[in-house]
Parts: structure tokens; sequence; C-alpha cells
């Protein structure tokens, strides 16, 4: 698959464009979704206020009804309990119903022209008078097939108290229709009834409906009370008004108002049942509705709903409305966006040649350095930040060109401190040895050796930490490694031997702030011991498997180079089959983590203990793989050198490692 590639002239120019156009993209977009949320916000707040509106409109419409049909129950049973009292005091005079109670009953008719149908005065065996259409009638009633009669009978011990028959248990005319009734003692203390049938409901039929929704709302006369199949609060509907119609009648859909959302029905049965009013959310017949409930007193409640769809109507026209806006908007700012980038597009372009000549000018200056022609400048000027570069890269060119040669030096000089330390460890029956430098920069200051190796009896081993890294701290390593050598090779113990080249280090470093440390050890198979001098060195340890302990050969003198006259001791200890030497610099426990924590010689010692069972040289890789796993991902920022020297059992075999190169 090929890649295409652009010159930098394209590729500023598109980076330009990109920068130009970008923010007029952003503005763009966070405009039409900032007008796009408003909207939303809008539309959300339109419907929920519609709604709220039509939740308090329906509910104050629900109220009024109930307010109306309370205030005409009001009024008829004034006018009952008024023409009981004339039937009372007529009978008292004349005995019987006298025909003069005609003019009241007319009276109680004419006060109620369109709702009043019948009124009847009764005794309390069934003998009635009933004037109807201005028609009087006398005859006898039955109480099991009149309803009313029979609620009256029920009532016959509450004197003077008006009772309401309702309409779909005692009427068998229609469902609007109610009777009331109330009960007085007549002569020689005979119960006597006056009852009215009237149209209890005629007052609503002049409608209080909303006009928006008088179409297609619903109205309902209900009764709270309990299923006598289930025993749960149930609301019988005693009348229904249809859409759209002036008349009430019986219910169409069923005997009970009800809704499949059980949670907010059980919540209308309970305002309900507490007298309260309330309006809400709630399913009929698969339809969403508003509805609107008010009780009455001592009364059936008024249920009113208009469909949901009609009550967000005008709010959904608001939000087309606004959505309307925010798309001509959007095609206003899609023009201007266009108009803009052609303006763009073209300042860019001609930006593009003029920005890249001087740029191009430093690559072709950069590619032949980079091919080794440190003689190359770049000569051009433009009057702007271009000629700060160009005069960097000019200055940059002879120091790139010296620090090149200061590398091949380090390089070289690394490799002489490399040829210096040993290759592989020496061979000496009884013992296991390794030993490994790692170097923090190209060059360390950091030294082992080994000197007089005796296959059967004796090794002798050097560890030492010259102060700082690079090229300073190298020369004095390889100055301090010849010294150990050549006097190592003459006769006298430790002790004498660092003395000595303390002495002849001392004059050469004394003046230049520099100075060593140096540990000196010989290990002596032939007697099992460890003799040892130390020049301000960390001291060694030896760590007995057997014990599980660790011995710190304390012990030791001045570090070398600051004063020519300082004096040394020789130590001694002992040593058995299995022991462990371990020989290192601060590098190892000094070293750091990025949370501030030092390695420490614990984690070290308990490196060495877990794997006492493995031969020197794993031990030796076991101790850098945790110190870089303590480190990590923290760059390396001292020399560490660490020696291992193993005391074998008797009779185990010697096995040669090659020593790894420093990294």
């Amino acid at each position: 698959m090929r890649t295409l590639k652009l010159t930098i002239r394209w590729k500023y120019f598109t980076t330009l464009l990109a920068l130009c156009l970008f923010p007029l993209l952003v503005i763009t977009l966070a405009s039409h979704a900032g007008i796009t949320q408003i909207v939303d916000i809008i539309s959300q707040d339109t419907r929920s206020a519609f709604k709220e509106l039509s939740q308090r409109t329906l509910l104050q419409t629900a109220q009024t009804q109930a307010l109306i049909f309370q205030r005409t129950r009001q009024a008829i049973e004034l006018g009952l309990l008024e023409l009981s009292k004339e039937a009372q005091l007529a009978e008292l005079e004349q005995g019987g119903f006298p025909a003069n109670m005609y003019q009241p009953m007319a009276a109680l008719l004419a006060n109620f022209p369109h709702s009043a149908k019948k009124v009847v005065l009764v005794s309390e065996s069934g003998q009635s008078m009933s004037l109807e259409a201005g028609s009087v009638s006398m005859e006898s009633l039955d109480a099991a097939t009149v309803g009313w009669f029979q609620e009256a009978m029920k009532n016959r011990g509450k004197n003077g108290t008006v009772a309401w028959a309702a309409p779909d248990v005692y009427s068998d005319k229609n469902a609007a229709q109610y009777t009331a009734l109330v009960i007085f003692e007549g002569a020689q203390g005979f119960k006597r009834i006056a009852a009215l049938e009237i149209d209890a409901l005629d007052k609503l039929n002049q409608g209080v409906t909303p006009a928006p929704w008088k179409e297609t709302t619903l109205s309902f006369l209900v009764e709270y009370g309990t299923s006598a199949s289930e025993g749960t609060p149930v609301l019988r509907i005693l009348a229904q008004k249809s859409p759209g119609s002036d008349g009430w009648s019986g219910p169409r859909h069923g005997r009970w108002l009800a809704s499949p959302d059980g949670k907010r029905m059980k919540s209308v049965l309970d305002s309900i049942s507490r007298g309260g009013s309330g309006a809400g959310e709630l399913q009929y017949l698969g339809q969403e509705y508003v509805w609107a409930w008010a009780p009455t007193q001592r009364g059936p409640c008024f249920v009113i709903m208009a469909p949901l769809s009609v009550v967000e109507a005008r709010s959904q026209q608001v939000e087309e409305t606004l959505h309307g806006y925010t798309r001509s908007t959007l095609i206003l700012s899609g023009m201007a966006a266009l108009a803009t980038l052609l303006l763009v597009t073209l300042a860019a372009f001609v930006g593009a040649r003029r920005f890249s000549r001087p740029l191009l000018e430093v690559i072709r200056g950069v590619t032949k350095v980079s091919r080794g022609d440190f003689s190359v400048r770049v000569d051009l000027k433009t009057g702007d930040e271009w000629d700060s570069l160009i005069q960097g890269f000019n200055r940059m060119v002879p120091m790139l060109e010296e620090t090149m040669a200061w590398r091949k030096r380090l390089e070289l000089a690394r490799e002489v401190q490399q040829s210096l330390l040993p290759k592989r460890p020496p061979k000496v029956n009884g013992l296991d040895i390794a030993a490994r430098s790692v170097s923090a920069q190209q060059v360390g200051g950091d030294y082992f050796d080994f000197l007089k190796a005796n296959e059967e009896q004796r090794l002798t081993v050097a560890v030492g930490d010259i102060t700082g890294h690079g090229v300073g701290a190298a020369l004095l390593m390889t100055t301090a490694r010849a010294l150990v050598r050549r006097r190592s090779r003459r006769d006298g113990d430790l002790a004498q031997i660092v003395s000595d080249i303390n002495k002849q280090l001392a004059p050469d470093v004394a003046d230049s702030g520099k100075f060593m440390t140096l540990f000196l050890a010989e290990v002596d198979i032939s007697k099992m011991v460890v003799r040892y001098a130390n020049a301000g060195h960390d001291p060694a340890m030896v760590y007995d498997p057997t014990n599980k302990v660790f011995e710190t050969l304390e012990g030791g003198g001045l570090i070398l180079g600051p004063f020519e006259s300082s004096v040394y001791e020789q130590y001694e200890t002992g040593i058995s089959p299995g022991h462990i030497i371990i020989l290192g610099t601060d590098g190892i426990w000094e070293t750091s983590n990025f949370e501030g924590k030092y390695y420490g010689k614990k984690n070290l010692q308990k490196v060495v203990a877990d794997n006492a069972h493995l031969p020197a040289e794993q031990i030796v890789d076991k101790v850098l793989e945790s110190l870089n796993a303590f480190r990590s991902p923290k760059v390396q920022e001292d020399d560490v050198t660490l020696v291992i020297i193993k005391i074998l059992e008797q009779g185990a075999e010697y096995k040669q490692l090659k020593l790894p190169d420093m990294v």
C-alpha cells in the first residue's frame, strides 16, 4: 500500500486551512448545538407548562362541576324540606294529603323547570299523591318495585333528613336521574315521605369544559366503593358524558372507571377516599389521558379527562416553529462558512509559498549535515522569526561537529575501560565466582579486579568506587587500577598494600576534589578465612545459608586521596563451605525509584538469601533483575558493581562461567 506524501508547502497550506476553518466550524456547530439545546429546553418547558396548565384547568373544571352539583343538591334539599313541613302542617290541620298540597308541589317543580321530573308524597303504607307534568295522581306504591321507596324504608328512623337514591340502582328511567326524599311525622305519628325525582346533573349541561378540549373531553360522575368480589377499592360510574354531548347518560364501557397504570390509579383512589382532589396522567381504554378529579360533600366525585395528544398539540406547534428557525439558522451559517472557506483557501495558498521557502533552505542544510558535511551554512534573511532559526542552525553545526568528536572520544574511552575490567573470573578450586559492573554513562567510575589468583589456595579481589561519573572518573579508575595491580605484585599484607596505594594516589588527586573508596579482600581456602582491608568503602557481607544470617565485615579506614599519611588495618574472619561473600558499590543500595524510596541492603540480602542455592552468576543476575524492577521506569543514576563469591562444598566441581560485558 502506497503512502501519500505531501510537501511542506501543502502541509502548511492544509494546516493553515484547518486552523482557520476549525474555529468557524466549532462556532457554527456550537451555535447550532446551543440553539438546538435551547429549543429542546424551551420545548420541554413548554410541554411541561401546557401539561401543568391543562391539569390545572381540568382540575378547576372538575371542582366547578362538583360545586355546581353540590349547590344544586343543597337547593333541592331545602325545597324538599320546605315541602315536607307544609305537608306535615296541612295533614295535622285537615288529615290525609289535602288537595291544597298541589300548589306547594307545583311550586317545587317550578323551581327546577328543566331538571325536576316528579314530586311525590307517600305514607308508610304506600298510599301516595304525585304531581308530574301538571297532572296529580293518587296511587299505592310497592317498596319492592320502587327503589327510592325502599331507600326511604331503610331511613325511616331519620326524620327531617334528606336521603338520595342512586340512579343506576333505584331508577329505571335513566342513569342521570336521582331521587331525593325526606321522612317526616304525619298524623297520629305515622311516617310520611316527600320525594322528588330530578336530573341533578342538568345544571352541568350548560358547559364548563374548556373550549379547546370540548370535543374530546370525557366527564364521569363516580362513587368510591369496594369491589364485592375482590374487596379492593373501585370507582363505580354513576353517570357519564361523552365528548361533544350535551347530556349525561349511563356507563358505556363498563360499570367501573379504571386504568392499567396500577400505581397511579392507586394514588387516585387514595386521594378520592380522603376527599381530596387532584390531577395526573393515566391511561383509559388504551389511550393516554390527563385526569382531574374533585369530590362533592356527602356525595359522589367528578372525574374529567382530556386526551394527552390534544393537550400536547399546542406545545408541538411551538416546538415545530422553533425547529424550523433552527434549520434556517444552520443553512445561513453553512453559507457563511462556505464563503469564508473560499477566502481562507486563497489566503492559505499564497501564504504557504512564502512560508515554505526558508524552511526548505533549512531542510537542505540539515540533509547535508546528516551526511557528515559540517561546512554547510544557510545564507538567507527573511526579516522575521526565520532569521533566529537560521542563525541558530548556523551556530549549531560547528557545535554538533564538536559533539560528534567528543562522542568518538567517549566511545574510545569506553572501549579502553572495558578492556581494563576482567573478562571472566579466575579459576580457583573451591570457589564459584561471578562479577558484573554496569555504568550509568558510557564510561563510569566503579572498579573491580581479581588479583593474585591461585588455583589451589586463594583469591584476592578489589572493589572500588571513584567519585562522579564520566571521563574524569574513568581516568582516575584507570590510574587506580594500575596502582593496585603494580603494588599487589609485591609482598605485604592487605593493609600495607592499601597504604602504599594511597601514598601514590594522594599527590595526584589532593587538589582535584576527587577521591576513591577501595575494599580489598583475600579469600584463603586452605585456611578457610577471609582477610580484608577497607579504605572508606561500604563493608562487604558474608551470608551463612545454614543459619540464615549475614555478617558484615566491619573495620576500615579513610578514603584514598585526601590524606597521604592515612593508616589502614587488615582484618580477618572465618568462612565455611556454603558461605557467600558479597562485595558491591553504593550504586546498588542507594538506587531510588520515583517514589523516593531506596533499594537498601535489606532487599539485596533478601535476593541473595532467596537464591543462595543458585550458582554465583545466577545470583548476580537475580540481584540486577530485582534492582532494575525496583528502579523502573526511572533511569539509572549511579554505577553498579557486584561481586559474588560462593565457598563450595568439598568435592564440588568448579564450573567456569563467562563474565558478561559491561552495560
